[in-house]
This record gives structure tokens, sequence and C-alpha cells, in this order.
């Protein structure tokens, strides 16, 4: 295993344990990578899962899914937070979350799909269909 996948793994383990008795976040877990990544002299890989957790702190109780390969990313987020935006706007949100991680290297390409619950359930039966 690498170090840059040991480094996001360590990211990850260390925000969960950093959660106060109602289970929030003491640390913003975007923070503490761009942290420890100046200090190390990264950018490192972020894992998936690292991507969900900056998304689904920013967006309260979206749904959100994440695949990658390290500097490469798919998201989808489904939130009420989306209704009567333009795609465009939408996409803005998730990038003005993501930049820091951009800026630094972190993030390489990110293919980004938003929805409102509504749109999800048309898209998701014609993506069954």
């Amino acid at each position: 295993m690498s170090n840059r996948v040991i480094f996001a793994q360590l990211t990850l383990e260390v925000t969960r344990l950093h959660r106060n008795s109602a289970g929030q976040s003491l640390l913003h877990q975007s923070e503490l990578r761009l942290k420890i990544d100046s200090m190390l002299g990264g950018p490192f890989i972020m894992a998936p899962e690292e991507i969900k957790q900056i998304l689904e702190q920013a967006f309260d109780g979206a749904d959100v899914a994440a695949d990658g390969d390290g500097s490469h990313f798919k998201v989808r987020l489904v939130s009420e937070t989306f209704d009567g935006l333009r795609p465009v706007k939408k996409q803005q949100m998730v990038y003005q979350v993501l930049n820091d991680h951009i800026k630094s290297g972190a993030i390489h390409a990110l293919s980004i799909e938003t929805y409102t619950p509504q749109e999800w359930e048309k898209a998701s039966k014609l993506q069954l269909g």
C-alpha cells in the first residue's frame, strides 16, 4: 500500500475520531487534509470516501456517491438544495466546496452529476429501463 493511500486512510480515521457526543465532526475534514498536505509537501491522493464525506458535510442531508481512482473522480449528489437552480449553478456549488482540493492537485479531474430528489427519481427510472 502506497504512502498516499495510507495518508488518505489516516485522514479519514482522524476525522472519525474527532467527533462530539452527537456524532458531529469537530474537525472539518477538508481543512485538516489541506493543512496536512501543506506540512508534508502534498498533494496526496484522495479516496472517494473522503470526497463523499466532504460533500456530505457541505450539503446537509444530501445523498452523495463518489467513485474514482485517486485523482479522477465522479460524484453524484441528490439534494433539495438544488431545487430551482440551473445545472451550471448546481455544479458551481460543488466546485466551490472542492476548489481547494482541485487547486492543490489532489483532485485532477471531476465529473459532477447533481439532482433534486424529484430529478433523481426520474433519472434513476430511465437508467433502469
